[in-house]
């Protein structure tokens, strides 16, 4: 046997995964009253991880078995971040409106300590353009006030580089660093250290509409393979697909469906930035959120274009029933949006 394959590596050895889901089956060893399998997984057959940095994985974010002692690692800046760690991308949108009653369920069921038996899994469905993102978004927000220690993590599960690139993001948090030339798999060393860690922890799977990244293949092309599992943890996803959840194996109370807003709610964001003039048809105002079907989406770029132009309400709700093609010009205009993705799309025709 290699000399590297010591005691700290056999106390992995007895782990191997149930599914695709980050659970996983524990053998008999207990730790403080939980078994091992509570906190690890780490995929049998991975045979990439050289022995230095499965050491600083689980020297740095491990609770070591009784009977095993601490061993050191080579790496430098090893240790718990000293801070919270934080990597959503998008500062917190100011205009965000209404949606409390939407809060309030997640803030129930999201936070770590929500589920004190399980590694929480939450997903917020819904169809494109009804503001899953913008949710999660305040949701991360609300977290990081009412658990100020707690890590919260994002990452854009719009592609598999998307994905990949995130939990690269979330190595440097974490500081786990690998060499350029290394092909040590970085999301079986962020699985690992989330899995592993004592901190309490909300990682947010943003856009996870692709099936397939997720479906039952292979572990090395599947990513639901690479999410963590930790008592400590928890998961929100937010996705259009729900096909998603099932392949996810998201349990039916933990998903919230996500539809229009509310007639005052879709006023409300409406509003923003118009000025008095521009409102003072409340006839029209209805007529258009109604043919918006109340989608946030649709209301910002509708407010963006009215807000650019100095139109009416009543004005644009004519351009909108003049003809098809005059509506889908209308809707593929592209605004400005500091809480979307650079290498997404805003206008409603694209969603």
């Amino acid at each position: 046997m290699a000399d590297g394959y010591d005691d700290t590596t056999s106390q992995w050895a007895y782990m191997y995964p149930m599914r695709q889901t980050g659970r996983s089956q524990p053998s008999s060893a207990t730790l403080t009253g939980s078994t091992m399998g509570d906190y690890s997984n780490i995929h049998q057959g991975d045979q990439n991880m050289n022995i230095e940095q499965f050491h600083h994985v689980t020297n740095n974010y491990a609770c070591p078995l009784p009977h095993m002692e601490s061993r050191p690692t080579s790496y430098p800046h090893q240790g718990r971040p000293r801070t919270p760690c934080w990597t959503v991308p998008f500062g917190r949108n100011k205009d965000f409106v209404g949606r409390e009653s939407i809060l309030k369920q997640l803030l129930d069921m999201i936070p770590p300590n929500a589920d004190k038996d399980d590694c929480q899994q939450t997903v917020i469905n819904g169809l494109g353009g009804v503001g899953k993102t913008q949710i999660a978004l305040e949701a991360a927000f609300r977290v990081r006030a009412r658990c100020p220690d707690c890590h919260v993590f994002w990452v854009p599960a719009i592609n598999t580089t998307t994905f990949v690139n995130a939990y690269h993001e979330i190595g440097r948090e974490l500081n786990i660093q690998i060499d350029k030339d290394d092909e040590t798999d970085i999301k079986l060393l962020v699985k690992a250290a989330l899995s592993q860690s004592s901190d309490n922890w909300l990682l947010i799977i943003d856009n996870a509409d692709e099936a397939t990244l997720f479906g039952e293949t292979s572990e090395v092309t599947s990513l639901g393979g690479y999410l963590p599992f930790n008592l400590k943890g928890s998961i929100l996803f937010t996705t259009r697909n729900v096909e998603v959840s099932q392949k996810l194996d998201i349990r039916k109370n933990n998903i919230v469906h996500l539809t229009g807003m509310s007639q005052s709610e879709a006023t409300n964001m409406l509003q923003n930035g118009l000025g008095p003039q521009q409102m003072s048809d409340a006839q029209s105002l209805e007529s258009l959120l109604e043919f918006l079907a109340n989608l946030p989406l649709a209301i910002k770029q509708a407010s963006a274009y009215m807000i650019k132009t100095g139109i009416a309400i009543s004005q644009y709700l004519e351009y909108c029933h003049s003809s098809d093609e005059a509506l889908i010009r209308l809707l593929s205009k592209n605004f400005d949006d500091r809480t979307r993705y650079e290498t997404t799309q805003n206008p409603v025709a694209t969603t």
